[in-house]
C-alpha cells in the first residue's frame, strides 16, 4: 500500500499563518491540498515548518508555490481561496 506524505509551509501575514498543506508529485510539482489561516498546527509549529508561499496571476488562480525558496509548480491549479471549500467538499467535514 502506498502512503502519501502531506507536507505542510507557513507564512505569517501581520498577526495570521497562513498555511500550505500539499503533497509532492514530483521533485518539481505539488498538489495543494488546503490553504488556510484557521490551521491550528501552523500557529504552533510556525518556527519549525518551512516557509511558503502561493503565487497567483491577475485572477487570484494560483499558478506556482515557493516554499524554502524552491519554486513549484501547482498541479492543481484553482483559485486561492477555493482549496478549503475543495476539501471540505471531498470530505463532507469543514476542516477548522
Amino acid at each position: 500500500m502506498t502512503t502519501i506524505k502531506t507536507e505542510k509551509a507557513v507564512k505569517r501575514i501581520i498577526n495570521s499563518v497562513w498555511t500550505i498543506t500539499f503533497i509532492r508529485t514530483s521533485e518539481t510539482e505539488i498538489e495543494v491540498l488546503r490553504y488556510s489561516r484557521e490551521d491550528r498546527d501552523g500557529y504552533e509549529r510556525e518556527h519549525e515548518l518551512p516557509k511558503g508561499r502561493l503565487e497567483e496571476d491577475n485572477d487570484r488562480t494560483v499558478i506556482g508555490a515557493f516554499i524554502d525558496g524552491q519554486k513549484f509548480t501547482v498541479k492543481n491549479q484553482r483559485h486561492i481561496f477555493s482549496y478549503e471549500a475543495a476539501i471540505a467538499k471531498a470530505t463532507g467535514v469543514e476542516s477548522r
